[in-house]
């Protein structure tokens, strides 16, 4: 169950597979910081959803966050020095902004709609989340890091969400269940300007959580294309899953 989740660590090719935490609640929800030093991650060990950053190790645990809401989806800024993340803590879903000291807590979204999922630009300059402010389901938005100039990207439908930004700056991959027509999720991928939307996978499965390699050649994401639910990889056109 989800209680249950932990953290691991492996190699692109899967082998190496090492246990970063070891308790009996929630972990989860890892990213790795550019320099590969340090995840940010979701934890439920002090009982609600707070976000947390370790050494690669599993070492130097350190709380960021500390509140009775659901604070969940952190991802590091590209130069380490922010982390985004989403937060229920003023009643809805909004994205914040934090250093990865706990410091200078900002907010950057604010409306009556869930605003989640928040991924940074390669330059740092944009972030790219998903919100449901215009109704009929989750859609892309992009905004800048200092929270101006928010502009809707998709006008899928449905739910879209959890995207991730590609190393390049010219595309992002996200989740969406547009081309089920609500049923299950697909990997998808769309220009920066909201053109040249891309299907990538068409499976009767979920397919969710994309992300670039850093080479931008692979996207990773997880499925239940199998009977159980894998971390997989592909080409970034869908082929050689």
């Amino acid at each position: 169950g989800i209680n249950f989740f932990e953290v691991y660590s492996m190699t692109a090719d899967g082998t190496n597979q090492t246990r970063l935490t070891d308790n009996s609640v929630y972990d989860g929800m890892p990213s790795v910081s550019a320099r590969c030093n340090k995840i940010a991650f979701v934890s439920t060990r002090d009982g609600n959803y707070e976000i947390y950053t370790m050494n690669t190790d599993g070492r130097n645990t350190f709380r960021l966050t500390n509140n009775n809401s659901y604070d969940f989806s952190p991802k590091w800024s590209p130069d380490g020095s922010k982390i985004a993340f989403c937060s229920h803590v003023d009643g809805n879903g909004n994205i914040y902004i934090v250093d990865p000291d706990g410091t200078n807590l900002t907010r950057l979204t604010d409306n009556v709609a869930d605003d989640d999922c928040p991924d940074w630009s390669p330059e740092g300059n944009q972030i790219v989340f998903s919100s449901t402010r215009n109704g009929g389901g989750k859609e892309l938005f992009i905004m800048n890091a200092d929270d101006t100039n928010q502009t809707q990207i998709t006008s899928l439908g449905h739910d879209n969400y959890q995207a991730d930004w590609s190393p390049d700056g010219q595309k992002i991959v996200f989740m969406t269940d547009k081309f089920t027509n609500g049923g299950t999720y697909d990997i998808a991928t769309i220009n920066v300007d909201g053109s040249n939307l891309q299907r990538l996978t068409s499976h009767f499965a979920h397919d969710e959580m994309p992300e670039w390699s850093p080479n931008g050649n692979k996207i990773a994401f997880f499925s239940s294309i199998l009977a159980s639910e894998e971390i997989h990889v592909m080409n970034i056109d869908g082929t050689d899953i």
